[in-house]
């Protein structure tokens, strides 16, 4: 099947900046839309083929989300997290996060929390989200997430989900306490003696299950998609390995992140071995020099992030690629001056869509040096098509039409 793909030149095809790249076949990320699975489970092969692989998930043996980005990467003093508090960054190893995410398996554990049931995290990303997640893929939890709004917002959405239990600050649910549901709560604050244990653990999951993740881009009749393990960890592989190109030692900061960019990006990190970090935007403003100590970054923008250079005229000096969404359609101007300041520096860019709730990127373009180009492609192994505009879509028989997300091969 992996013969099917050269994923060695897939590769270059996307993380070569497009001006020193001669020809480039796009053939296969046509096929790609055509047998969307195969692509993906190819391209999980071809890693597992690589010297020092030790991912342990496959269609057959199912997808051991806790293993592959945390376990793994244990023993080797690599950097999980770096998180920017108290003026200077934390470094948590995979080590550290493991411990962690240890200490929290014991505390759910012993106020009965258990497999299969679902765990929903109410609260705004941070330390403590993150080690919440991968505990509950650790556990065989099903996780998913909604931002903390009002009653008006989550009741709905919480008898579409229905929870058993709910993570999230104690301020937070105090101001629940008039409302029946099913759920319990659980607090970030809360503290055990509960014996934790010496096994690392982690749970394999099978297709039985889904993921019900929250999309405000989804049509307003499902704002809640039911994503299958196998969708979000090979899209999840997808985007580190291939599109981003992750590898240990790089770094992923997204400046101007929003939930649908969560958990996906953040999974597509670890499984790599690389290292997600998180900095209030606001003390980058005040000393964009902060990020100076990350080497090899990746660094996701918005149009709030233009006042970095715009301001003090700086790049990180560890920038080996910048990322801007499409739908950052204002400030076209500023964007411009960005990318030719940032040609003149030898820091390529990509467009980048995702959504966490259709298992990572939905639409890309291979790293360029400029910015006059407007073509953004479907992200690959997602089985797109190109329809017509008729009252009764079919496939379109020129580059003229809608893409179309078909969620099957």
């Amino acid at each position: 099947m992996a013969a099917e793909f050269d994923f060695s030149q897939i590769r270059r095809d996307v993380l070569t900046p497009l001006e020193e790249t001669k020809k480039v076949s796009w053939a296969w990320l046509e096929n790609s839309w055509k047998k969307a699975s195969s692509f993906l489970e190819a391209l999980l092969s071809y890693y597992q083929s690589q010297p020092g692989n030790l991912y342990k998930s496959s269609p057959a043996y199912g997808w051991d989300f806790y293993h592959d980005s945390i376990l793994a990467h244990c023993g080797k003093g690599a950097v999980a997290l770096r998180i920017y508090q108290n003026g200077q960054w934390l470094s948590i190893t995979y080590d550290e996060l493991h411990s962690l995410c240890q200490a929290l398996e014991a505390r759910w554990t012993a106020q009965e929390v258990s497999e299969g049931e679902i765990l929903l995290l109410l609260m705004e990303v941070n330390l403590d989200w993150w080690i919440a997640l991968l505990t509950a893929w650790k556990m065989g939890l099903i996780p998913t997430f909604l931002p903390p709004r009002g009653k008006g917002f989550l009741l709905p959405l919480l008898q579409e989900i229905q929870p058993q239990w709910i993570y999230a600050p104690r301020l937070f649910a105090a101001d629940w306490e008039t409302e029946k549901g099913d759920w319990q709560w659980l607090f970030p604050e809360e503290s055990t003696t509960a014996e934790v244990s010496a096994e690392a653990g982690s749970f394999v999951y099978s297709e039985d299950v889904t993921f019900p993740f929250w999309s405000p881009r989804l049509p307003e009749e499902q704002r809640i998609f039911p994503l299958s393990p196998k969708d979000l960890y090979l899209r999840s592989l997808r985007d580190g390995k291939l599109l981003l190109g992750l590898e240990k030692g790089h770094h992923v900061l997204h400046l101007s992140p929003s939930f649908p960019d969560y958990p996906s990006l953040f999974l597509a990190t670890l499984l790599s071995g690389a290292t997600f970090c998180e900095v209030p935007f606001e003390e980058v403003q005040k000393n964009p020099t902060i990020l100076d100590e990350l080497p090899n970054l990746h660094l996701f923008l918005g149009n709030d992030s233009l006042s970095l250079w715009q301001e003090h005229q700086y790049l990180p000096k560890g920038l080996l690629c910048w990322y801007r969404s499409p739908l950052e359609g204002t400030k076209w101007e500023d964007w411009f001056s960005f990318t030719f300041f940032t040609k003149e520096r030898a820091i390529p860019f990509a467009h980048w869509i995702s959504d966490s709730a259709l298992g990572g990127c939905l639409l890309f373009s291979p790293r360029r040096w400029e910015m006059y180009h407007y073509r953004v492609l479907p992200a690959p192994g997602i089985p797109w098509e190109l329809q017509d505009f008729s009252p009764f879509p079919q496939p379109a028989r020129s580059d003229i039409g809608k893409w179309v997300y078909l969620n099957q091969d």
